[in-house]
């Protein structure tokens, strides 16, 4: 999956900075009308391989948002899209 991170956390009270994605970091994953949870296994430069726990389906190019858990809530941190 590419990414785009923000540059800022949405939806927390403090003005966050956006860390990079860490490998065996949890974050969750929505991807049209599905949610589920995926545990980044391998970093590359602009983007991430994940397991999921949920498998879902979707298109080569769909857009998934990203959020990371953040003081015990998932906080959007950016997006990505789905490579081959």
């Amino acid at each position: 999956m590419e990414n785009h991170l923000l540059q800022r956390v949405v939806g927390s009270k403090d003005e966050l900075n956006v860390d990079p994605i860490k490998k065996d970091e949890i974050l969750m994953l929505n991807v049209n009308a599905a949610a589920t949870v995926g545990f980044v296994t391998e970093l590359r430069k602009g983007g991430f391989r994940c397991r999921l726990k949920l498998p879902v389906c979707a298109d080569i190019g769909s857009r998934v948002t990203i959020s990371r858990r953040i003081a015990n809530r998932f906080r959007l941190i950016g997006y990505g899209i789905i490579k081959e």
